[in-house]
């Protein structure tokens, strides 16, 4: 509402106008003096009086740039109905500091729609954890499409590992060989496994199956068994009967240290034999001597018939001495060969006049020689394994690499 303040003419200042007239004027009030007469209530000025004030300049001022709490921004100089402080423009309704469309913490422009929390903030809609942004699901610092590659996840993705080739594709059970190669369980091919250990020293226990030996006039220790080579009170193991000649294939390892001495000892012998008026020949065996003579290295022989019907497989030295060393003789019966191996290498092979059923293997013996003129073996045993296939040269040699303690591939 506006309010007009009247005068009277006799209330008006006179001047002269310069020529002797006196002349009535409007006064145009002081800015002090229209603030106090707006707080008075006034009736009864003629709208049409020449003296009346108008304030609507100061109305006029506040629509133009009004304070900050107005309708449109300020607190409103025209009092409580345009831009008041309460109903249109004041600091709650629709323009002040907590305005519906502009303020700081309004519904459509503050914190709900654009502010710091609920639609671009930094937790609601784009947090941290959630696809990928620093701070937001579908648009934070990193946006959405650092969700599908963000800092840990995709962009860091290994590459996928490669397969391993399957060595043995008719075997489900098996990717590679293994011991005793496909399609055969690593506990059904080695049959036998001599260690020399445990808490019986006279017995050359089996750690596999149950053919225990017996160590005679000698003892283990360490994990092995030291022969003297001697002839008085000789020193051997003595295996049960029949642990070659159930065998369809075989393989033989043996780890040893030979202490050298005479030639024709037997390291190893596996047979029968006959005595005839004190002296001992053998009948049927399966054998290896370290030096068989002075011209002929490590031997490993099979025979039917006594000496004369003995096939060889020859060495090209001696078994070595004062140092271990590792040899493997193989029956293949699909093949009907026998060979030799030395620390892991091929040696040589000879055919076969028969197979290993036809053996009598009652005397099954490390260090002892069939025929009573052969001396007895003097070296060390470390370990002696018996394999119920032929293995071949590749797994031959994994054995020497592994060594007699370890089994290779396990």
């Amino acid at each position: 509402m506006s309010l007009r303040v009247c005068f009277r003419r006799r209330s008006c200042a006179q001047r002269s106008d310069g020529r002797g007239h006196a002349a009535g004027r409007w006064l145009a009030p002081a800015p002090w003096l229209a603030t106090a007469l707006s707080s008075l209530v006034l009736n009864g000025c003629p709208l049409s009086d020449d003296y009346a004030i108008v304030r609507d300049s100061g109305a006029q001022q506040a629509d133009a740039a009004g304070s900050p709490s107005s309708a449109t921004g300020g607190k409103g100089d025209r009092s409580l109905r345009d831009g008041g402080d309460a109903t249109t423009g004041g600091d709650a309704s629709s323009g002040g500091n907590a305005a519906t469309t502009g303020g700081r913490p309004s519904e459509t422009g503050g914190a709900e729609t654009g502010g710091n929390i609920e639609t671009g903030g930094t937790l609601e809609t784009g947090g941290e954890p959630s696809t990928g942004g620093i701070a937001s699901e579908t648009g934070g610092q990193t946006s959405a499409a650092g969700g599908t590659g963000g800092q840990p996840d995709a962009a860091n993705a290994g590459a996928a590992g490669e397969s391993t080739p399957d060595e043995c594709p008719d075997d489900p059970t098996k990717t590679t060989p293994g011991l005793c190669g496909c399609s055969m369980a690593e506990t059904d091919c080695l049959v036998h496994r001599y260690q020399f250990n445990g808490s019986y020293a006279a017995q050359a226990l089996d750690w596999i199956g149950d053919a225990d030996g017996v160590i005679v006039n000698t003892t283990a220790s360490g994990g092995e068994v030291t022969l003297s080579g001697r002839t008085v009170s000789p020193q051997y193991v003595d295996f049960p009967n029949n642990i070659l000649s159930e065998l369809t294939d075989a393989t033989l390892e043996i780890w040893v240290t030979w202490s050298g001495g005479a030639a024709a000892q037997k390291l190893l012998d596996f047979g029968d034999n006959t005595t005839y008026m004190g002296t001992t020949t053998a009948n049927t065996y399966l054998n290896i001597t370290p030096q068989t003579s002075g011209t002929v290295g490590l031997r490993a022989s099979f025979s039917l018939g006594g000496r004369s019907a003995a096939v060889n497989a020859d060495a090209s030295q001696p078994l070595p001495v004062g140092q271990m060393s590792y040899v493997a003789v193989v029956v293949d019966d699909s093949t009907y060969t026998l060979t030799l191996y030395l620390n892991g290498e091929y040696q040589s092979s000879v055919p076969l006049p028969g197979a290993l059923a036809d053996l009598s293997d009652t005397n099954n013996w490390l260090g002892r020689s069939q025929a009573s003129a052969d001396p007895y073996f003097g070296g060390t045993i470390h370990e002696f394994r018996i394999f119920r296939v032929a293995r071949t040269d590749e797994q031959i040699a994994e054995s020497y690499r592994a060594g007699p303690d370890d089994l290779p591939g396990q």
